[in-house]
């Protein structure tokens, strides 16, 4: 990953963007450079391997080179590295991540035992 991005940084950067309930960093990958924006997310859930795995993957064979000059492309292949870690659909605080976000209709109840959005 030697190639070089228009503001320096080299292709492939990785930063992190913060860290999970038990530490664990969560990393943005800043693969290309251009006019359009990109966010990847791979995994939400830390049970649902296959999204994080294809993200990881992808980040991993360069195949995102030719969007250069075309498409700033971002990567996080871990939204929730403690369930990753973990095996399990909730983060470490057993909040569905996937179920807290700011949206007008957001409650604090869990609607599904399977679902439970966090208390805020």
């Amino acid at each position: 990953m030697s190639q070089e991005l228009a503001a320096g940084e080299p292709l492939g950067s990785l930063r992190v963007i913060g860290y999970s309930v038990q530490g664990r960093p969560i990393h943005l990958w800043q693969l290309t450079q251009g006019i359009r924006s990109l966010l990847l997310i791979g995994g939400v859930h830390g049970d649902e391997v296959e999204g994080y795995a294809l993200i990881e993957r992808y980040v991993a064979s360069g195949k995102w080179g030719s969007l250069a000059g075309k498409a700033t492309l971002w990567a996080i292949p871990r939204l929730n590295p403690d369930g990753c870690a973990l095996g399990q659909r909730l983060n470490a605080n057993g909040v569905d991540l996937n179920r807290n976000l700011p949206t007008q209709d957001w409650i604090p109840a869990s609607l599904e035992a399977r679902y439970p959005p966090g208390a805020a």
